[in-house]
């Protein structure tokens, strides 16, 4: 149970370990991932930033403009004149679209008309289309059906070139049709005529242009009135629609000597063109009144006023309302440094534009963006973009090095729990071996089994020997207990005869090597008489250091040399090197394996505790000395280096 309970915890920790290294990389990628994906053009990433910086400034002056209640009232650009009730009398036919007057029927004439637009369309066959679209006529009684399909009919028959055929149709659509019906606000009798005409001989196309005239000018036919368009000359709305301005000309030019002497073109623009500014003004004043009538809303924009007792009106001059912006707007506190704002005639700001046309009082007016040096602007961005990469991937290689770190710590962590559990075992185990050696010792001796003289001295010795291992198994718990507390070595510096002492030390060891089957080769240099050192301690120390290298480096033969050296201070340093002809240790290796608990690969197999090299080097500090591994080529030589002090430093 307990070797399952092992087994188990290491597999837990083993998947803690790998999780912090996953999780580490993880995040490692996902931000190495943000920091080319969030950054990948940073040139391109300075245009975009600049063209969302223009946006929100456009936004603002357009706020802003709306808070402080639009555009003052102007002096007028481009002017009409008129007489109350006479120029303003026309009556504009209201369309009627042909999709709204089909009555309810069978499909048969829907069905027809899609057959003929196909093979007009997709098949190019306009000669087999016809006679479907006049069987869709023949078959048919609805008005607005039969409007649409006489249209369709004269298109084709004037495409064919059969003119008697256009000229049954245009016959038909005149007599039928009173103007107003219309396809997309325009009027089908209107479209029929335009159509026919081409094909018609000279008297019939001059009658079918005088009737097509005659209904224009009387308003009877319906006719595209929208003036959201602008005039390209100048920038103002139109008071003549595209459309339908389109429309006269190629009526006018059926006819063009006709249409030069006809009075009725002009009266009817003139007309027209008050009938769109009373549209935008919602009415006409009357002539006395003496006001002057600005509106703002959907274009046109159009302002009345009274002149020598008639009336006048027109629409704002775009110059003029920016001169009236910049008296009463104040746009400067929106604008960023290098922006400008270049209202519609303005002159143009230097640099380049960065935002078009932002329309101001529904399109009428409106204004652009300029910045005085994008470039510098991008680059600008570009380098904040660089140092935005540069965070990005400096944060993910800190969280690949903190995955990498936490999981070192959390094996180092278990290993040391392994160490420290196997450590604990291997004392409880070991003490029973001192422990009943010794009970057995002391029995024979009071039983009187030990009784010769030689004997006893033997028994004795054994007896001291158990008791010396016994010390050094209770020290090496009692070291492992300060060690994880954090607490240093107690040492007990006494004056101590170093040449006698030495001696016995390099007994000792000789005969720990013997025991061993090793040899051990001694080399000790001269000695001070005294020194200040804890005798116990540094045997202790030098006992570690050579079974370590009986234990761990495969040699047989040992080597220990003890002498003086001098220091870089003022005392003498007394240096023990323990050297052997094993496997050495890589440079790498040489500064952990003083760690607690640390164990190389190859020594794991000999068994040991993993603090004798820990408690070598906490001993070197006690005494102000050091503990390092040389290369000894082959082997490995660990040197021990205690400065002495001069007995009158005791107290």
């Amino acid at each position: 149970m307990g070797l399952e309970r092992t087994k188990r915890g290491a597999r837990r920790g083993a998947s803690r370990e790998l999780l912090a290294l996953a999780a580490g990389f993880v995040s490692a990628a996902a931000l190495a991932f943000a920091g080319f994906a969030l950054v990948r053009d940073p040139e391109q990433g300075g245009r975009v930033a600049l063209a969302r910086l223009a946006g929100d400034v456009a936004d603002g002056i357009v706020a802003e403009f709306r808070r402080q209640g639009g555009l003052p009232p102007v002096t007028l650009g481009e002017r009409i004149s008129w007489i109350q009730g006479e120029d303003d009398a026309l009556v504009v036919a209201s369309p009627r679209e042909l999709s709204a007057l089909r009555a309810p029927g069978p499909a048969t004439f829907d069905a027809l008309l899609t057959e003929a637009r196909r093979l007009e369309v997709l098949e190019q066959r306009p000669a087999d289309a016809l006679p479907i679209v006049l069987r869709a006529i023949e078959g048919s009684e609805d008005p607005a059906r039969l409007a649409e399909g006489r249209l369709r009919a004269i298109q084709l028959a004037a495409r064919l070139g059969q003119a008697d055929v256009v000229r049954e149709q245009w016959a038909a659509a005149l007599a039928a049709l009173a103007g107003d019906e219309a396809l997309d606000e325009t009027s089908v009798l209107l479209l029929c005529g335009l159509a026919a005409a081409p094909a018609l001989e000279p008297a019939e196309r001059a009658a079918a242009c005088e009737a097509l005239a005659t209904r224009w000018c009387d308003g009877a036919l319906a006719l595209p009135e929208s003036t959201d368009e602008l005039d390209p000359a100048r920038g103002l709305p139109a008071l003549v629609p595209a459309r339908r301005e389109a429309l006269r000309q190629r009526l006018v030019a059926l006819d063009p000597e006709a249409a030069a002497r006809d009075p009725r073109w002009p009266r009817d623009a003139r007309r027209r063109q008050v009938a769109a500014l009373a549209a935008a003004l919602g009415g006409l004043p009357a002539p006395g009144s003496g006001e002057v009538v600005v509106r703002e809303g959907a274009p046109p924009f159009a302002c009345v006023g009274k002149e020598r007792g008639g009336v006048t009106g027109g629409f704002f001059d775009p110059h003029q309302c920016v001169l009236a912006l910049r008296q009463e707007h104040t746009f400067s506190a929106l604008l960023p440094p290098q922006f400008a704002e270049v209202f519609d005639e303005e002159s143009v700001a230097g640099g380049e534009r960065v935002r078009e046309r932002t329309p101001l009082l529904g399109g009428a007016l409106g204004f652009t963006l300029w910045h005085s040096d994008p470039d510098a602007f991008g680059r600008a961005e570009s380098r904040r973009a660089a140092v935005l990469r540069a965070g990005l991937f400096l944060t993910a290689l800190f969280s690949a090095c903190a995955g990498l770190i936490a999981a070192v710590q959390l094996r180092r962590a278990r290993e040391l729990a392994d160490a420290r559990a196997a450590f604990v075992a291997g004392v409880s185990h070991e003490l029973r071996t001192p422990v009943s050696a010794l009970l057995l010792l002391t029995e024979n001796l009071q039983s009187g089994v030990a009784a010769a003289p030689e004997a006893r001295a033997r028994y004795l010795d054994l007896v001291r020997r158990e008791a010396l291992r016994l010390r050094r198994l209770v020290d090496d718990v009692l070291d492992l207990a300060r060690l994880q507390r954090g607490e240093p070595l107690r040492l007990r510096r006494e004056d101590v005869a170093l040449p006698a002492f030495v001696a016995d030390l390099v007994r000792e060891m000789a005969e720990a090597a013997a025991r061993a089957g090793a040899t051990l080769r001694p080399d000790v240099g001269p000695l001070p008489e005294a020194a200040l050192l804890d005798a116990e301690a540094l045997r202790r120390a030098v006992g570690n250091l050579v079974d370590n290298a009986l234990k761990h480096s495969g040699s047989r033969e040992v080597g220990l040399s003890i002498g003086i050296e001098a220091g870089d201070g003022p005392a003498p340093r007394l240096v023990v090197r323990v050297r052997d002809a094993g496997r050495g240790i890589a440079a790498r290796d040489r500064a952990r394996v003083f760690q607690p608990f640390e164990r190389l690969q190859a020594a794991r197999a000999t068994g040991g505790s993993g603090l004798g090299l820990a408690i070598v080097r906490e001993i070197a500090e006690g005494h102000g000395g050091t503990a390092r591994v040389e290369d000894a080529g082959p082997g490995a030589s660990f040197v021990l280096e205690l400065p002495l002090l001069p007995t009158e430093a005791v107290a």
